[in-house]
């Protein structure tokens, strides 16, 4: 059993990894939208139903620091985003039974719009109108993720490693 945990945790960091080159890298080229979807932050949030406290904020700090590395604005403004939505989904999965329908849904586009009402407010500037498109389009992807099996969440309700 615990190779089997080492495998799923190792499995998550190539995904998280390729996730992050592809949304780096690749969808730019090929989305010219403004608002692209979070493929990172989806991935993180969904980890949370899968991995215990220490390695889902292992992961979330990860995922934050890979896109700081990569994005122009503010060096550790993604790292704390990402951790901070890491324990809004760590603390409410405490309280809330794993199995509700739609949370998964719920937790991205929140976590979203919390996002970006924290951009409007430390920048001073209207990103909330930016958040709510790109919180649905990021639950559209989460659906789309959740059909494929990609990240499996409804697969592996229990917690690992």
């Amino acid at each position: 059993m615990p190779h089997d945990n080492k495998i799923i945790w190792y499995r998550a960091l190539v995904t998280l990894f390729a996730l992050g080159i592809l949304q780096v890298c690749v969808i730019p080229v090929f989305w010219h939208f403004r608002i692209k979807p979070d493929l990172l932050l989806i991935f993180v949030l969904v980890s949370g139903f899968t991995f215990k406290a220490r390695k889902f904020f292992l992961l979330a700090a990860l995922g934050g620091l890979f896109k700081d590395i990569f994005a122009v604005s503010y060096f550790g403004l993604n790292l704390f985003f990402f951790l901070f939505d890491a324990g809004l989904v760590y603390f409410t999965l405490r309280y809330i039974n794993r199995d509700t329908p739609y949370l998964e849904f719920i937790l991205t586009a929140g976590a979203v719009i919390l996002n970006y009402l924290l951009f409007t407010v430390i920048f001073k500037r209207p990103y909330i109108l930016i958040g709510f498109l790109e919180a649905f389009l990021n639950c559209v992807v989460l659906a789309v993720f959740l059909k494929a099996r990609i990240l499996g969440a409804e697969q592996n309700t229990r917690l690992v490693c």
